[in-house]
């Protein structure tokens, strides 16, 4: 974590499937986090920092196409 995110609360979106899986949670392996956002603002130098609704969409789409498995999309959502 930056320095700046040391010792802060913040709230992650994570999909729950992902966070309950036993394949994730390594240093190798993370379990993908969607988003961010600190309970308080999170400031990177002056810039106080929160993750857009954009942004949050991107993320999920780039998990959806690139690090699913096709089977493990289809196991989940069906055809």
């Amino acid at each position: 974590l930056p320095d700046q995110m040391m010792n802060k609360n913040i709230v992650i979106t994570v999909n729950k499937e992902d966070f309950n899986n036993s394949d994730y949670g390594s240093k190798i392996n993370p379990v993908p986090v969607f988003k961010f956002r600190g309970v308080t603002p999170l400031k990177f130098g002056d810039q106080v920092y929160d993750i857009s609704e954009e942004e949050y969409k991107y993320n999920v789409t780039q998990y959806l196409q690139y690090l699913m498995t096709k089977e493990e999309f289809k196991k989940r959502f069906g055809k």
